[in-house]
């Protein structure tokens, strides 16, 4: 990505800001953006950053990656996935009961569903029991609110490199970054991703080669715009 474009991105970012601020007294409906994806490809930097430009506009709230607080030891069970994703719901339900305007989710509905699938495809759950969680991730008619998903995806290759440089990496096939991992979860990404992309307004971006700066500038940029479309479309609603 060129310097030229950076600069093109952060000119559409400040416009946006600009253009939404008009709108900031307005109550809208609540919106969850998701940071979803492969695990080193810059969700936890991307979501600090985009927290602190969105915070200074609405009632903002974050809700960290659950993984922190689970209790279950196989990083790479089914169960572990399935109770990081429940507590997710948990806490983006109680956030909108707190009249939060925006909700920033590490990880959220969406990538439960990639695991999900993931877990399936290693043939550690049924075709039944994805299909029945996967709808329950989905949440239909439950809670009534916009998702915006953000799928962040790296190869296995940078995912390790940014391992290292965060001294966390062990080459051992039952952790998470391991290349066999990382390859067959961004398969399992890619297979399902097509198929739920809508349901969560979902943009796709590989930060493969990207530095973290283009990837904060890019998708801030893409929730800048989704974020300054429903607002305008609720405005108007209100006039009718």
């Amino acid at each position: 990505m060129s310097k030229n474009m950076d600069l093109n991105i952060e000119e559409k970012n400040i416009k946006l800001i600009k253009n939404i601020k008009k709108y900031q007294t307005q109550k809208i409906n609540p919106i969850v953006i998701e940071f979803d994806g492969t695990p080193n490809a810059g969700k936890t930097t991307v979501v600090e950053e985009v927290y602190k430009v969105l915070n200074s506009i609405f009632k903002c709230s974050y809700i960290m990656e659950r993984a922190k607080n689970c209790k279950i030891k196989d990083k790479l069970s089914p169960k572990f996935n399935f109770i990081t994703g429940t507590q997710t719901i948990i806490r983006i339900i109680e956030e909108i009961e707190c009249n939060n305007q925006i909700i920033l989710c590490e990880r959220g509905l969406l990538d439960a569903i990639f695991w999900m699938h993931f877990h399936n495809e290693n043939k550690r759950i049924s075709n039944e029991c994805k299909q029945a969680l996967t709808q329950f991730f989905l949440l239909n008619d439950f809670i009534k609110c916009k998702f915006f998903s953000l799928v962040l995806q790296c190869d296995s290759n940078s995912a390790i490199m940014r391992e290292k440089i965060k001294n966390k990496y062990i080459n051992n096939k039952k952790r998470i970054v391991n290349e066999e991992v990382i390859d067959m979860y961004n398969i399992s990404i890619d297979n399902c991703y097509e198929q739920y992309k809508n349901q969560f307004s979902s943009i796709k971006i590989d930060t493969s080669d990207m530095t973290i700066q283009e990837v904060f500038d890019v998708s801030l940029f893409h929730i800048l715009k989704y974020i300054n479309k429903q607002i305008e479309n609720d405005y108007e609603n209100l006039d009718k």
